[in-house]
Parts: C-alpha cells; sequence; structure tokens
C-alpha cells in the first residue's frame, strides 16, 4: 500500500509540500487476483459510507442495518463461505485484508467482516444437517458467538444435551441469524475430565440482553446471550476439538480441512493494523495542515518523531504480511501448524499490535489535546486500537511465554 509515499519528496521540498496522503488498495495481500481485487475495491468503495455512520453505530451500540446489508452484497460475510453453501470460497488472507481496508474507516465493521465473519467457518463444519439448516434460507447468515461464559452449561441429558445460562461479548448478535456458545461438558457424563464442547443455537431460541457500554469497538454490539434450559441434540453439540481441528476426507479448499485454530485468532490482525494506519495518516494529514505551505520546514523533533512512527508502522505491515503469508503457505500445502510455527505467530501477533500502540501513541503526543477532541478521526481510532489490543490472542507475556517455552523447552511445545 502506498501510505507513506509523503516521505520520499525530493531533497529540495519542504516536509508540508508532499502531497496528500491516499490509501491504495493495489498493494493488498493477493491483489493480482481478480477475485481478491474485487473484493478490496469493494470495501474501499464503501468506507465513506462507513465512515458516516460510525457516530450512528456508538449512539446504537451496534452497525446500521445497511451496513450488514453491504457486507453481504459485497461478498465481505461471504468472501471465505464454502462455495457449496452459497459463498465467494477466498483464501484467508482475503477476509484479513478487507477487513484491515475498512478498519480504516470503522474497526467495529471490520471486526465484524473478519472475526464474526470467519465463525461462518465453524458452523460449516458441524454435521451435514446442521449445514442443510443453517443455509436453508440462503447464505446471508451471521453466525455469533458468546465468547465467555458468565454463568452458562452445557450437560449431557439423554441421548443429548441441556444448554442453559449466559454467554457474553457476542459481537454482532443483533443482527446473526445463529449463535456459537462453548461450556466444559463430561463426555460422557462419567468422564471425569471434562472437554470443551460447542453448541450451535438459532438466535430465534436465544434472547439477546444488556447494553453493550465500551470505551472502543461500541459498533461490535458485544452484547450478552441468554439461553434458556434449552434441550439439543448431539448433532448440534460437538466437540471443540472436532469442529476447529482438522477434518478428515477431501475438501475443496484448506479452510474447510486444516486446524482453524490459527486462522481463526488470528484474524485480529486486520483490523489492528488497519485502525492504526487509519489513525496515523489522519493524524499526519492534520499535522501537515497546521504546518501550512508557508511555515518552512517542520522542528527537528517532530521530524524525528513522524519517522520514529512511520518505521513503527512499516515494521507492523512485515509481521502482517509474514503472518498471512505463513498461514495461508501451511494451508496451500494442506498441513497443520506444529506448535512451534504456531507460537511464532502468536509472537509475531503480539508484537505487531505493540508496534501499533506506540506509533499511535507516539503521534498523539505530538499532535497534543487536539487528538482527543471528538470526533477526531484520531481520538476515535486510537479509542479502538486500545480496545482491541486488550483481546487475549494478542496479549503480550501470554505469547512471549509461549514462544519462550517454545525455545527453550521444544519437547514442551511439539
Amino acid at each position: 500500500m502506498k501510505i507513506i509515499s509523503f516521505l520520499i519528496n525530493r531533497p529540495d521540498e519542504t516536509w508540508w509540500s508532499s502531497p496528500v496522503v491516499k490509501f491504495d488498495t493495489t498493494g493488498c495481500w493477493g491483489f493480482d487476483d481478480p477475485a481478491h481485487a474485487a473484493l478490496f475495491t469493494a470495501t474501499e468503495a464503501l468506507l465513506e459510507r462507513w465512515r458516516q455512520r460510525v457516530e450512528t453505530s456508538d449512539s446504537l451500540g451496534t452497525l446500521p442495518a445497511e451496513t450488514i446489508a453491504e457486507l453481504f452484497d459485497t461478498g465481505l460475510l461471504r468472501s471465505t463461505m464454502p462455495a457449496r453453501v452459497g459463498g465467494l470460497e477466498l483464501d484467508w488472507p482475503a477476509l484479513v485484508e478487507s477487513a484491515r481496508i475498512a478498519a480504516w474507516a470503522c474497526p467495529s465493521t471490520a471486526w465484524i467482516i473478519s472475526l464474526v465473519g470467519g465463525h461462518i467457518q465453524i458452523a460449516s463444519r458441524f454435521p451435514e444437517e446442521c449445514v442443510n439448516a443453517i443455509f436453508r434460507n440462503g447464505s446471508r447468515q451471521l453466525v455469533a458467538t458468546g465468547s465467555v461464559t458468565a454463568d452458562g452449561t452445557i450437560l449431557t441429558e439423554g441421548r443429548g444435551y441441556r444448554v442453559d445460562g449466559r454467554w457474553r461479548l457476542s459481537s454482532g448478535i443483533d443482527h446473526a441469524t445463529w449463535v456459537i456458545v462453548s461450556a466444559p461438558c463430561r463426555i460422557p457424563a462419567s468422564n471425569p475430565e471434562p472437554a470443551t464442547v460447542m453448541a450451535l443455537v438459532p438466535t430465534s431460541d436465544i434472547e439477546v440482553s444488556g447494553v453493550w457500554q465500551a470505551a472502543g469497538m461500541v459498533g461490535t454490539g458485544s452484547k450478552d446471550v441468554n439461553i434458556n434450559r434449552r434441550y439439543m441434540s448431539d448433532t448440534w453439540v460437538r466437540p471443540l476439538s472436532e469442529l476447529l481441528g482438522r477434518q478428515s476426507g477431501v475438501s475443496r479448499h484448506y479452510l474447510q480441512s486444516v486446524s482453524l485454530v490459527p486462522y481463526l485468532t488470528s484474524a485480529i490482525i486486520g483490523p489492528l493494523l488497519g485502525c492504526a494506519e487509519g489513525a496515523i495518516i489522519a493524524g499526519i494529514e492534520i499535522m501537515q495542515q497546521r504546518q501550512g505551505p508557508h511555515r518552512g520546514e517542520a522542528p527537528r523533533e517532530v521530524s524525528l518523531r513522524i519517522g520514529e512512527i512511520i518505521a513503527d508502522l512499516e515494521c507492523a505491515r512485515l509481521l502482517y504480511r509474514s503472518i498471512l503469508s505463513r498461514l495461508h503457505d501451511a494451508g496451500s500445502e494442506n498441513r497443520d501448524l506444529s506448535d512451534s510455527e504456531y507460537a511464532a505467530i502468536k509472537r509475531d501477533r503480539a508484537k505487531l499490535t505493540r508496534l501499533c500502540i506506540d506509533a499511535v501513541q507516539q503521534l498523539i503526543r505530538q499532535m497534543g489535546t487536539s487528538a482527543i477532541v471528538w470526533p477526531q478521526a484520531t481520538q476515535r481510532l486510537w479509542r479502538d486500537l486500545q480496545v482491541m489490543a486488550a483481546h487475549m490472542d494478542v496479549n503480550w507475556d501470554r505469547s512471549m511465554m509461549h514462544y519462550g517455552s517454545s525455545v527453550l523447552s521444544p519437547s514442551a511445545t511439539e
């Protein structure tokens, strides 16, 4: 992407005389493939609409219905959906890259595209009876998850299961048609060691509760899900290891055969990087305008800090590209990542996140109090970036400890 072309001015040019920075999707992963390019172009065409709806999303605590319709109409919520159920069946990086582009304008929309949109991969791995029911009314299906168990339980009962209680942080639930909730369960009931199971429930059978009030990412609408003692056959409740692990048989695309965990947990890097890019570009444009065309060179310290900000961003982008490539290459070879390879992915996700945080934090310092005045894009994007960076999939300590263990005690992680 050509988002830092302003740094390559001729020696006789002052910093403010460079052209206003523009986003460019032609540098996105897979842009040379027509199907991927069409998706990225469609995403870019919607950015201004999404930007104008940010305040509406925040006041509603969820994305407007128009945005969800656009995500389906353009294929953004069908990008990696299996073709057999009406999806585009594109490569995994297409999902992440389209979310990265969306985050330039609205990180909450990006979150729904990549993290919530990726749940369709889990749903499509349930038994065929379930898949047929999910897509009976077409491919416009959004699958939310109950990310955190508040007091929800899944217990064996007869030949099936009883699902009961409350699950938290269900992003996109207001627009979802299905929800997947999980909990430890003894299978069989006499087993002393519980295993995590996942239950697929139509949203017509749940109750959405609570008002989503958060410091950022408000448009994700991550509310609570209540399920009242619903009995489900074992077709609709399957072990997590079965759904997320390697699938048997021949599949058309690697996302339908390889272990999904590294892909699902890495979807966050698109919204994270795109959010940081959007904040930095918006902030630098404001600083250029503030400097004006007749005030000569910028102060040395400001120029130094801008150089550091862009260096951090470029390093984050290199890690981002590397993560996309490693996951896609492994999938294309139809192999699962080893534990040490996944540990390295975790390490790089966490480092990418820290680079993004540091770069935008430095930008905020240089901009001063003007950066935190609503509705500055930098203020909003900085807020959303902080919330995303708190996600456990990019937690610094956990990621670095896992990677360090893989180096010092490789047998413990293989």
